[in-house]
This record gives structure tokens, sequence and C-alpha cells, in this order.
């Protein structure tokens, strides 16, 4: 049920309970959803494994880092802060209202403004629809991990590159790069 936000996963619930509401009706239950995960966001949350390790190396190696999520910006830097993680990126862009959001080119530029890199020398990295066609939609090279929360198995997301392993994310930028 996981993946597409918030209001996709509380649909999906609703469904799998065979339970129909109405758009006023599931507007408060939203609503008190939300609440309860901003207040809870950081909750049994870890990163994937080798993802700090991967950040320090892409770091070393004299590449910028952000992140471009669907999830509300607020909550993403509330999940950042609290796993001491921020220290690792350049720059945040999550969705806020009206902002457009991924598979849309335009959080991603936005993204790799706030990081102070620029489009001619970016990849975007990402394991699932939204994330590869967003980096699709803003004409950049794409590597797709082979886990993490897609209905679509990662080897059809049409990435150029795919890595099992989040240590071969550098390795894998340097041939995008090189090519």
């Amino acid at each position: 049920m996981i993946g597409d936000g918030m209001p996709k996963l509380l649909e999906r619930s609703f469904a799998a309970r065979g339970v129909d509401v109405s758009d006023e009706e599931f507007q408060r239950y939203f609503e008190a959803f939300r609440d309860f995960y901003i207040a809870n966001c950081s909750v049994d949350t870890k990163t994937y494994p080798g993802a700090v390790e991967m950040l320090n190396q892409v770091r070393e190696a004299g590449y910028l880092t952000a992140i471009c999520t669907n999830k509300l910006e607020t909550i993403t830097n509330v999940i950042l802060d609290d796993m001491d993680l921020t220290g690792l990126f350049d720059g945040v862009v999550g969705a806020e209202p009206p902002r457009a959001k991924k598979p849309e080119a335009d959080p991603l530029w936005l993204a790799i403004e706030r990081a102070g890199g620029t489009q001619d020398n970016a990849i975007m990295i990402g394991d699932s629809a939204t994330d590869i066609g967003a980096g699709k939609a803003a004409n950049l090279p794409t590597i797709a991990v082979s886990f993490g929360y897609t209905n679509i198995p990662p080897a059809e997301l049409g990435a150029d590159i795919l890595v099992d392993k989040l240590i071969d994310v550098v390795g894998a930028a340097q041939e995008l790069m090189s090519g």
C-alpha cells in the first residue's frame, strides 16, 4: 500500500477494507492521518542499507546532493534532522502546494538549483516510476535501484543504469558522466 503519497495510502486502506467514504469524510480522515504522521514521521524510519556510506562517497567524489520527493518538504526536513542526515544534502525539495510533483521535471530542476548544481551535470537516482519519470522529463541521465517502493519491476522503469546496491551509485554516476 505504500508509495504514491499519503492520500493514495489512505485510499488503498479504505478500499482494502471495503469501506466507502464521502469526500468530506475522506478529508477529515486524511487530516487526522497527516497530523499523526507529522508527529511520528521519524518513528521506525531507517535509511536503506548503505545509504549513508553512499552519500559520503558521493560527496567525497565531489558531487552535490539533493533530495526531490513527493513527501511534504516540512516532513522531509524533520526526518532528515531527526536522523542527523541534513548535512549530507545540499538541497531539499518536497511537495508543497501548488508546486508540481514528480514525475514532472519542475521539482527536480528546483532541487538542482537549491543544491547549487546545473542541469547539464545532474543525474536522477531513484527507486520508482515517478523518480525515473522526473529524470526523463528533465532530460537527465537516470539511475534506478533494484529495491524500494515501486509497483513496476525496477528493471522496467527505463533508467539508464540499474544498481543493486547503493554503494554502486558512484561508479554508475561516473559512467554516465563520462559517456
